[in-house]
Order: structure tokens, then sequence, then C-alpha cells
């Protein structure tokens, strides 16, 4: 790659690769990948692909000074020290509801090809582990390339670095539905191929596999495009014959809970040798044997990822069986190699693609463990295990239905009419792996906080002050004083939460233009206290290092639509290990305008109750929404609810003693406002806001409590359920309703409110978040959920005696609170507690919302499964 011009002093992002070269198995150094093969060049330099996996490159431009290009992304913030304009830069205007954006990244060096040899390709599941490795490989050779992706297993960040190019196209699409485009050859890799995810929908993954192939066959035949089918080893199922040619007709379990991918793999063969007999399209079928590379989903379930990510962490390796049972494995660059020269051959039988070096599990678990102590040696990061031991250990776990005994391709038809074979050893694909691992630089636990509602208002304000606090060695939020509460609070104990090393904020929204600008807000908001805080001469080394370690990511989420928040879910599922804490923040109201006589009134008479418990909103009742629900309990309850329940193996899976879930509720929320039972979706009543808002607390006590009572095995985080609100925030929810002048004026009445001794005006979202990040750092033993008020004697600096577990107290004593943000007349925030009113009278209710909710669920599921 071309030297990058860095100014002097400024560190170069460091490549994982040591300077020695890479040999293949006959001991030729590896330059490059590829082949120029029956016409099609596919050539393409190894350091090129190396740096597609690590930083992109970003242009800063400093006031006065030339255009700097750098690897870094730190570095294009502060060359020189100086604040640098960098990455896609977004600013979200309110007023006029517009983002502006700028570009500033470069794209990777593509061949310049003549039109004659550009071809156009249709690339489906281009988003996934294998297409994003056969797109970068695609777009590097000069080609026009549509990814076809609906994101259930792929991501785009996995080809983000080729938006906006003008050879590359992305579109969501699910391919079971059909698909109009103008194309010359057609890669047909969608479908889940990882167990946990074709087993969570069988019936999709055989829709997938028959109706995708069978509208992409469809679209083959009407542009005459060459066609190529990923295949799999799968289809030789448990095999009786070792090791496996392309003329083994297989020994397959149809019912068996492997059947929905291996039967649909089967029949999409099928599909496409009777498309290319009939109809006389050009096929390729490609059957892949077990693939790993950069792009895996460390958390799969797939072994290669899996015994990576656990050696990685210091964790015992997990073998199934006795580790006897046979795999091969093949790096993604190998591949990829064979599945381009496949497409560009004249074969039109079925090839195997995989690598003849066969071993057993458990040998293969040895391997990956002496690799990994290997590069953590040479990075001077040693892991020690947690175990107390010197090395992980290799445990054992009984054997999965219908796992194959034995594995192995016979590859010699690919030799022979494609001259492809692997150059990559395992060791070498395992070390490449080793070294590219986020893992490998983040083996400390993390908190990963999933944030709903995340792009603006509270949820931002939330965010933004996570930054913040976490940047420091000791947050103050980690132990604030509470004023006027009816619960003393004590000083805090050292969260376990703390120190952070390194932060995963996951901003789930449903406009994804906006969560792209407020992801780059924080990081710039971030940068500027940084900077700050070096002005001032402190200490920032935390700070940098929670910046270097810091991932924001973007989750799409819709909470009006139970199959969205479903989708979700899987999205959460696939691309993190855990979930440390939940902020269901994210709500609405149905409002469609103000009463402004009573406005006038209220103003005039009550100014702090008009300004924080307004009576002259007008809300429409009876909106439904398109699942059939009351829209507004849906969109603030129950989509919370699904979201919750659909990820409560990801909490409880959290390295960390509890992982918190956080219901934003309202100020507003009373039980005066709740019309009861029969209308318990909220329909009806006049005040669906202020009522779902009630709702979210009695929901969220009546989970903690019942998540108190649930039997947990060893090694899973508790689950607990808080209840917060933010008081009054000047946000844009009225604004339509107001226009700006009148907004602006709503504004000045909340401070003059507050200089009246309302203590429930914070104002800014981000004093208004102190309760949400409060609660989510703090010690449990220091501010429980659940607390009894019978001990008024209580000093401060004394834990309350069921504080550390209210699992010990009994249930009749339980007195859920709800933490809110307040402040003193001159803005300073602090958190203030309030019981829940009218529990007694209601936890009835909670019980009956929470099994009503549970069949609700449950329902949704099933129909969402077909």
């Amino acid at each position: 790659m071309p030297t990058l011009d860095v100014p002097k002093g400024i560190p170069r992002a460091q490549s994982p690769f040591p300077n020695t070269p890479v040999t293949d198995k006959k001991g030729i150094e590896i330059k490059t990948v590829g082949y120029k093969r029956f016409g099609f060049d596919s050539e393409v330099p190894l350091d090129i692909l190396r740096s597609l996996y690590l930083r992109p490159h970003y242009v800063a431009t400093v006031r006065g000074e030339d255009v700097k290009e750098t690897e870094d992304e730190q570095v294009a913030q502060f060359v020189s020290g100086k604040f640098a304009e960098y990455q896609s830069k977004s600013i979200y205007n309110p007023e006029t509801q517009s983002i502006s954006y700028t570009t500033l990244s470069r794209f990777p060096p593509v061949k310049l090809l003549p039109n004659s040899e550009k071809k156009r390709i249709l690339v489906t599941g281009g988003a996934g582990f294998v297409g994003s490795h056969l797109v970068d490989r695609l777009m590097l050779l000069g080609h026009d390339v549509t990814v076809l992706d609906n994101f259930f297993t792929g991501s785009k960040t996995t080809v983000s670095h080729w938006v906006g190019h003008p050879n590359f196209e992305m579109v969501r699409h699910d391919v079971i539905e059909p698909f109009m485009i103008e194309c010359d050859q057609i890669y047909h890799l969608a479908c889940p191929a990882s167990p946990p995810h074709y087993q969570f929908n069988a019936v999709k993954t055989i829709k997938t596999s028959f109706m995708g192939t069978l509208n992409m066959l469809g679209l083959a035949k009407r542009t005459k495009a060459r066609f190529l089918i990923t295949s799999t080893s799968e289809v030789y199922g448990d095999p009786e014959v070792h090791p496996q040619n392309e003329d083994y007709w297989g020994h397959v379990n149809p019912i068996g809970p492997r059947a929905c991918y291996d039967e649909g793999k089967r029949v999409a063969e099928t599909l496409t040798y009777g498309f290319h007999r009939q109809d006389g399209v050009d096929v390729r079928v490609a059957r892949i044997f077990n693939t790993f590379g950069p792009r895996m989903n460390p958390y799969d379930g797939r072994v290669v990822s899996n015994f990576i990510i656990q050696a990685l962490q210091g964790e015992d390796m997990t073998v199934y069986g006795d580790g006897q049972q046979t795999r091969s494995f093949q790096y993604i660059h190998d591949l990829v190699d064979g599945l381009i020269a496949l497409m560009n051959s004249n074969e039109t039988r079925p090839v195997n693609i995989g690598n003849g070096d066969e071993f057993t599990i458990l040998k293969f678990a040895e391997h990956v463990r002496d690799i990994v102590e290997k590069v953590q040696r040479e990075d001077g990061t040693p892991m020690k295990p947690k175990n107390g031991t010197n090395r992980v250990n290799i445990i054992h776990k009984p054997m999965p239905t219908d796992d194959p005994q034995k594995r192995r391709p016979d590859t010699t038809r690919a030799k022979e009419v494609l001259q492809w074979e692997p150059r990559w050893t395992v060791e070498m694909g395992v070390e490449e792996m080793v070294r590219l691992s986020p893992s490998n630089t983040m083996a400390e636990k993390q908190p990963i906080i999933l944030v709903t509602g995340a792009n603006g208002g509270v949820g931002f304000g939330i965010c933004h002050r996570f930054l913040i606090q976490l940047a420091q060695q000791s947050p103050p939020d980690a132990s604030p004083s509470a004023q006027k509460s009816p619960i003393t609070l004590i000083p805090a104990e050292i969260s376990s939460y703390l120190p952070v090393n390194g932060l995963t904020l996951i901003l789930a929204c449903r406009s994804q233009q906006r969560a792209e600008a407020a992801r780059n807000q924080l990081f710039q908001l971030l940068d500027e206290e940084l900077a700050r805080q070096k002005a001032n001469q402190l200490n920032i080394s935390h700070g940098e290092k929670l910046r270097k370690n810091l991932k924001i990511e973007i989750v799409s989420l819709d909470l009006s639509s139970v199959e969205s928040v479903f989708a979700c879910a899987a999205d959460v599922r696939r691309r993190f290990p855990y979930i440390s804490h939940m902020i269901l923040n994210a709500g609405l109201g149905a409002f469609s305008g103000i009463d402004w006589f009573r406005a006038v009134y209220e103003v005039l008479t009550d100014l702090k109750a008009a300004v924080t418990s307004p009576g002259f909103k007008i809300q429409t009742a009876g909106k439904i929404s398109g699942d059939g629900l009351g829209w507004v309990w849906q969109c603030n309850v129950f989509g919370h609810y699904v979201l919750v329940r659909a990820l409560r193996d990801m909490l409880a899976k959290s390295p960390y003693d509890q992982s918190r879930v956080l219901w934003m509720s309202s100020i507003e929320g009373r039980p005066s406002f709740f019309p009861g039972i029969d209308d318990w979706q909220l329909v009806k009543t006049a005040y669906s806001y202020e009522a779902s808002k009630y709702s979210t607390e009695l929901l969220a006590c009546t989970l903690d409590m019942a998540e108190a009572r649930a039997a947990r095995t060893p090694g899973e985080s508790e689950i607990r359920h808080f209840v917060v609100h933010p008081g009054v925030a000047g946000t844009n929810i009225f604004i339509e309703h107001t226009g700006w002048f009148l907004s602006k004026l709503m504004l000045l009445a909340f401070y003059v409110a507050r200089l009246l001794g309302s203590p429930h005006h914070p104002i800014s979202t981000y004093k208004a978040a102190i309760s949400s990040v409060h609660i989510a750092l703090v010690s449990l033993v220091v501010l429980p959920s659940i607390a009894t008020h019978s001990d008024t004697s209580q000093k401060p600096g004394q834990p309350p005696s069921d504080a550390a577990s209210h699992s010990t107290t009994r249930e009749s004593d339980y007195q859920p609170v709800r933490y809110g943000a307040e402040t003193n007349m001159w803005g300073t925030e602090y958190v203030g507690v309030q019981p829940v009113e009218g529990w007694e009278e209601h936890k009835d209710i909670g019980a009956k919302l929470l099994a009503r909710c549970g069949q609700l669920y449950e329902a949704f599921e099933k129909k969402t499964m077909l």
C-alpha cells in the first residue's frame, strides 16, 4: 500500500502481523491471493486484503495546514494536537429535521478495468461472512458489485468500507421475494449457515434455500447471467464414505434438527440442475466445507470461533463428545479463490471446495490453544486463565444430535478442472485470525449497553453521559448524593462495573440516518471532553483507553412492529456475546395538539405544576398498531417487554454479577391515569401516554420480583429490573404542536419553575440522564431497586439490612421505588427516589399484565417463526 503522509510524532496504526513472510503449504511466499485463470484475473495483493480488516483510512483537515491522510482514526482527530474534521461527519438540524453529511474516509484502491472487461455481479448474502470476503475481492478487481442481504445474519459493517463507492451498491432485500436487476454473474450465498442461526427459524431457512434459489435462478434465466450457488458439505450428512467426493449421494437425516439446512441445500441443488437442464441456465455448484477467517461471528456456535474466543478470554475450551470426531478446515482466502475460479470456468458439475487436512476436534482445540498462547506471548499480552492454572483447560460436553463423525473433502475434481488447491495451512489461518480478532484486544470484560431511542432526546443524553462518566477512573455518577428523598442513600461502594477498560454502546433506533448522526456526534463529544481535560492538564490516560476500546454500534428497532423487535433481538444475538445493561428509553405519545385555553389557565394559576405535569396536552384515543394492539401501549410497554424476553439469555450471559434492565417511566406515570385491567392496552383512555408509563412501572417491578424467585444456573448473571425517569427535559417532543417560538417560551418556563423550587426540571438531556446512568453503574448494596421503608432509623453510611439481595426479603415487605433525575434551583443534578405509587393496590394487576404480555409474546413468536 502507498505510504501515507502522517505528521511526525504521531503514531501510525499498528499492524498485528509480524514482519516475517507468509509461506504456503509448499513453502512459497504468499504475496497475492487469487489466480489468473479462465480469462479472469482474480489476483489481489495480500497486504491490500489485510488492510480491509484493520482501521480504515481517514482524511484529516486542520485549519491552516495541508490535508493529511492516516490509517488511525484518533490521529485524524488530533493531528498535531489539534481537533480535526474526520470520518463521515453528520450534523443534525432539529429545526428543519435535516442532516448534512461529509464523507472524509478513503476507499481502498481498486483496479481500473475497461468497460469490456468489467462485469455486473450480484452477490446475495453479500454482507455475511463468506459473502463480504467475496465482495471485497470482486470490488478490488474493479467490477460493479451489488449486494443483496436482509441482514439476518449479515451486517452492514462487513462491507461498510465500500458504501458510497461508484462500483458498489447495497440493497436490503430478502431473497424469498423476487428481485429485478441486470447482471452478468450471480453468486447466490444467501442462507444462514451456522446451527444457532438456521435452527432459530427452521421454516424460514428452508424457504430461503428453496424460494430464494428459485427467485435467483429465475433472474439468471431472464438476464442470461451465469449462476453460482454455494451449497455445503452438509449435503453429505453423516457420511458413510470417507473422504467425500462429488458423486457420493450422502447420508442425511431428513427430520433431524439440522435437516432444515441440509435438506434445504439438497433441494436447492436439485432446483439448480432443473433450471440447467430445462431452461439452459449456465450454473455452477460449489460444495463448501468448514471455512474460517476474519469477520466470522465469534458467537455463532461454530467450533473455530468458539475455540479462539474462549482461548483469548482465558476460558476453558469446550469440546462436544470425546473430541475424536474429525473436521477439515479451510481459510477464507482459499475458498474465495475457489469460488471465483469455479464461476469463470466451464465446469457445471458440483465441485468440493475445502482443505483436505483433517483434524480431530480435540487435536484442533490443542492447536488453537497453542497458537493463541504464542500470539499473546509475542504481543506481550498473555492472558491469565480464569481457572487459576497456567493454561486454559479443554472440557467435554455431550455431543449434539446429528453431529457428523467425519468430514473431509475429496478435492480431486477441483484440482483437475480448476487447477485449484488450498494454499493456507490451518495453523497459518488460525494465527492470522487470532491476530485480527477483536477479542485479542478486548480480553477484559466490558459493559455492553443497549439503549433504545438513543438517537435523540433523553436517549442521546444517556449515551452522552455514559461516555463522559466512564472516561473517568472514578465516575461521580457511581456515588451521587440524593436529596429530599424518603430513602437515605449512602456513599457508594466500588461498583463491579468499574473501572471500565472499554465499552460497547448499542444504539437501538428506528431511524438509521439519525442513529448514524448520533454515533458521530457521540464520538465528537467524547473527543472534545478529552481535549478539554488535556488542556486543563488532567490525567486522561483512562479516558484515552476507553476511547481506544469504544464501540458504538447501531441496530434497527421499530417498537410499533413486533416483527422488527424480534429481528432486532436476532441481530443483537448474532453480533454481541452478551448484554450487561438495557436502557429501555424509547417512547411516544398519541399527542394531537394543545388545549391553549387550559394551558394559559394552568400557567397563570400554578406554573410549577403546569410545566411538570401539564394537563393541557390533547391525546388521540383508540390508535391501533399494525399488529392490532394499542399503539402507545405497544411502543412504550409491550415492545420493550418483547425485547427483554427475547434477549434474557444474553443478559444472563453477562460476565458481571448483575445485568440491569432500566425501564424509563415519566414523572407523570401515576395510578390516577391508569384505566384498569379492562383497558390494559390503553385504547380507550385519553391519557394513554401517562397510563403507559405507569404500566411500565408495574411490569418492571413485577419482572424484578419474578427474577428474584427464579432459579439461576451456576455462572449466570443475576438480572435486575429498575424504574427510572428523567424528570422534565427540554426535548422537541411538542415542537410540531407549539412551534419554535412557543417551545422556547416553554423552555424558559422550565427554568423559572426550577428557580421557584421545583426539583423535577433538569432540562438538559445530559442532566436528565443522571438517574439512568447512576442506577446502571452504582453498587446494589448502596441502591437496591426494591427496598423497605419500615426502618426509619437507617443512618447515612449504613447499608440497609436487606440491600445486598432483595431475594432474602419477604415478598410482603417489598416496596418498589423509582429513581428520578432532580436538580436544585441552581441546576445541580442528583438522584431522587420515591416509592412506586399505588403498588399495594395494583401489584395484582402487575401480575396480570405480565401474564398477558407472556401470552402475546408466545403468540407473536409462533407467528414470526412461520
